[in-house]
Order: structure tokens, then sequence, then C-alpha cells
């Protein structure tokens, strides 16, 4: 059995690295950034695998958190850009039903959806910032 975080954090990149969102060109990082960098963006935040295998076969559930990050000066702005982001990454993911906008080689995703999501904001430096936190299930098969 293979560790296939790495496969699958690949897969993503592939679709969501730069996301078009109103007009904004959307980066993601595979970690926090450490230095600034301009708002709006997607962090890989987390991946967490369970075997779920028999003696017939492999396979691995795996939860994926991504993060959006929005910065506003003061109090301006609002949480509907990371709504629409939000948007954007689960159409890219699951352009409709039954259909997977991923794909790893050598692997079977059987089941991609969203597991759950929610929103947070707080203010920091003079900067409100809006956190919308995506878990992402799947069923992958080796």
């Amino acid at each position: 059995m293979d560790d296939i975080e790495l496969s699958l954090r690949s897969a993503y990149f592939n679709v969501l690295n730069n996301i078009v969102v109103d007009g904004l060109t959307i980066p993601m990082y595979d970690s926090a950034p450490l230095q600034e960098v301009n708002s709006p963006y997607i962090v890989w935040e987390d991946a967490r695998q369970r075997e779920d295998g028999t003696k017939s076969g492999f396979a691995t559930d795996v939860d994926v958190m991504l993060v959006i990050y929005d910065f506003y000066d003061s109090n301006f702005g609002g949480s509907a850009r990371v709504d629409k982001i939000s948007n954007k990454i689960m159409n890219t993911l699951m352009p409709s039903k039954g259909v997977f906008g991923i794909s790893i080689s050598g692997l079977d995703i059987n089941k991609l959806s969203l597991h759950s999501s929610y929103k947070n904001f707080t203010n920091r430096d003079g900067k409100r910032i809006y956190m919308k936190v995506l878990t992402i299930e799947h069923l992958i098969f080796q």
C-alpha cells in the first residue's frame, strides 16, 4: 500500500492552482506562505489518511483540508469572495454528479464529496481576514 498524499496533492494543484474567480487569479500553496502574499489564496492545510482495505485490495479514506484566505484593509470587504472561491473549487473538483475533476495515475477515486465547511474571520494588524475551511473526503482504491 502506498502513501497517496503526494499524488493527491499534485492532482489538486493541477486543477486548483491559479483558478480565476471574478477576474482574480487565485494561487494555491502547500503550506501557509512564510512571507506576505496578496490575497485571496488557497492553502493545502492537511490530508488525513485511514486504511480501509480488505484481503482483496487496498483502499484509503482521505480527508483533505483546504483553507481559503482573503484579507481586507480595516473593516472593509466581506466574506462573499471566499464563498465564490469555494464554489469554484467544488465545481472544479466535482463538475457534475458522478464526475470528478481530478485523476491520479494508478489510483481509482471512488468517492469525492464535501464533508464539511465553515467560515471564520479575525482582525489582525489593521486587516480583516476571512477564512473558509473545506474538508473534502475521498475513497481511493489502489
